[in-house]
């Protein structure tokens, strides 16, 4: 299996997860349905299209391949007929949200790599493109978006990050194999996160 087909079908799962917990997110808000698939689909896309606009690769990657918008309408589409079923499965969406993250985080550093941008930008293109659809939703509902609360998430895509870059640049590890790494390290610190309530000492005003 080549490279780019292993990208392709990340960015696919990716995507199709971080719609589910859009749409759930939506209908938690009492949403119709339109709003439930424009949150969804903001929210599996929203990193994507924040990477790419500051890569200034325009349109946006989904307006050349349609699939990516067709995943994230039909996950959303699952969850508004699944929605009860699917909020039985707490624990699995919040490790499917922690797949989503460290999925879209070592892509978006790939992508960065691949269009030679130095260290730093690769490891905020890696975090933006993880954390930006899931920002983007907190915003539009109202709530102070989750990755600026005391909970490790963005944390754990910058962790996820670290790990993947040194990978990808050594000669001997494959370049499947660095992604895998990095996207394993940033669900590993997701979900110890929640399962210990880890989180960063929040600061109180006056």
């Amino acid at each position: 299996m080549s490279l780019d087909t292993v990208i392709y079908a990340l960015d696919l799962a990716g995507i199709a997860v971080f719609a589910i917990t859009g749409a759930l997110a939506a209908m938690e808000k009492k949403l119709d349905i339109f709003g439930v698939l424009v949150l969804a689909t903001i929210t599996a896309l929203g990193g994507g299209t924040i990477r790419d606009i500051l890569m200034d690769k325009m349109p946006p990657f989904y307006f050349e391949r349609w699939e990516y918008l067709v995943t994230a309408l039909c996950a959303a589409l699952l969850a508004l007929f699944m929605q009860r079923a699917l909020l039985r499965l707490w624990k699995p969406i919040i490790l499917f949200d922690a797949l989503g993250l460290g999925l879209f985080t070592v892509i978006g550093a790939e992508k960065a790599l691949q269009s030679g941008y130095p260290f730093p930008a690769v490891l905020i293109l890696a975090m933006l493109t993880g954390i930006g659809g899931g920002m983007l939703r907190d915003v539009l509902r109202g709530e102070i978006p989750f990755v600026l609360k005391k909970e490790i998430y963005a944390s754990a895509s910058l962790a996820g990050a670290l790990a993947f870059y040194p990978a990808w640049n050594a000669p001997r590890i494959p370049e499947s194999a660095a992604m895998l790494l990095g996207a394993g390290v940033t669900v590993f610190v997701r979900l110890i996160s929640v399962k210990y309530k880890l989180g960063l000492p929040a600061v109180r005003g006056e």
